[in-house]
């Protein structure tokens, strides 16, 4: 049975740090009046909507703080602070901007959600809770695995009624044991390659073929200078998040600052980079490779401990750390310029734009 449809969890926009603007999200926009197209349980989008919305109040609370320090580290004059502050002012409310994203999301996508109601049965809930069957396991709280369940009911149900097969992207094990045992739902953790199995080209698996034997050869070394010019930056906009092993309460101080050492591309058995075909388009093709990173991360951390008598928390200074990391990553990027899709052999490109880069979660 063929896919009939795409669906994605929450746990993939977390991945992908939530930029639905950008990166390999924005890319969904190609499923827009297809035949199989993206689905959405209305769990994943309410979970989405929360996350965007606390990203969102994390942002201007970010910025406001920024800008209390600006006088003093930057002698930004109090003028312009204020001409920023009003400009903050001015913006719609977390809740509007995250209903605004989604909206433009699902509209650029042409997503269509799919309700709990009318498409769960309670009594296969209660039957699964209390038979610890998928994806309620048989320990641990239960209680959490609630939307899961009725994003994956809902889902499977859908299927039922339009006859037909979902591919499901998740990095959720309830979400992989729950497709184990249906008929209707396949999970694969990588949106690349779901992707790709919903837009099979024959020219641009030949030529992604191509890339895959070049890219990390000294044939290509002004790629993958490109390549390692850009990362830096990309790095920096990753989503990275700081957490230690202390006997005081800690919080980060600031941003996690990440130096960034060299990259290599992962290899297949065959030593050929692994390379993902996203979307062509004219002048160039989106894909995606797989690379690991050496980097260096520094974090400043603010330390406290509790006062039993004032119940109150008292500072104990700060603390500063840096760790070397090795992590697994993934870019998407295009590749413009001499590409010959007849004769992909011939390919020679000009340069190379990153979109995106996963983001990480550092333990001290």
């Amino acid at each position: 049975m063929e896919y009939g449809a795409i669906t994605i969890d929450t746990s993939i926009f977390d991945k992908n740090a939530l930029k639905i603007d950008s990166g390999i999200l924005k890319n969904l926009s190609q499923f827009k009046g297809k035949p199989a197209g993206l689905i959405l349980s209305e769990i994943v989008i309410n979970e989405i909507y929360s996350h965007l919305e606390r990203k969102s109040f994390e942002s201007r609370k970010n910025i406001e703080s920024a800008l209390k320090d600006a006088p003093h580290y930057l002698r930004l004059e109090a003028e312009h602070t204020e001409e920023i502050s009003a400009k903050i002012r001015e913006l719609k409310d977390s809740k509007e901007t995250a209903k605004d994203i989604i909206k433009k999301f699902i509209h650029d996508t042409s997503a269509e959600i799919i309700k709990a109601e009318g498409n769960i049965k309670i009594s296969e809930l209660i039957k699964r809770y209390f038979t610890n069957t998928s994806p309620f396991a048989d320990s641990g709280k239960k209680k959490n695995e609630f939307p899961d369940a009725i994003a994956l009911l809902s889902l499977e149900a859908y299927a039922q009624t339009n006859k037909t097969k979902i591919l499901a992207i998740s990095t959720d094990k309830d979400w992989a044991s729950f497709a184990s045992n249906s008929p209707y739902i396949d999970v694969i953790e990588d949106l690349a390659q779901g992707i790709a199995l919903f837009s099979p080209n024959t020219e641009s698996d030949a030529l992604c073929k191509v890339i895959s034997s070049k890219i990390a050869t000294a044939e290509w070394e002004k790629i993958q200078s490109q390549i390692e010019d850009a990362l830096p930056d990309a790095i920096g906009d990753m989503q990275i998040t700081a957490e230690a092993d202390s006997s005081f309460y800690y919080e980060p101080s600031n941003f996690v600052e990440i130096e960034f050492i060299e990259f290599d591309f992962e290899k297949d058995p065959d030593s050929n980079a692994i390379i993902t075909p996203i979307q062509r388009h004219h002048g160039g093709l989106t894909i995606q490779a797989k690379i690991k990173i050496r980097a260096k991360a520094y974090a400043d951390f603010s330390l406290s401990m509790h006062d039993s008598i004032d119940d109150d928390y008292v500072s104990m200074g700060s603390a500063s750390a840096e760790k070397a990391i090795d992590f697994d990553s993934a870019i998407l990027f295009t590749i413009d310029g001499e590409i010959d899709y007849k004769n992909p052999e011939n390919t020679e490109p000009d340069k190379v734009e990153i979109h995106s880069i996963e983001h990480i979660q550092l333990n001290y």
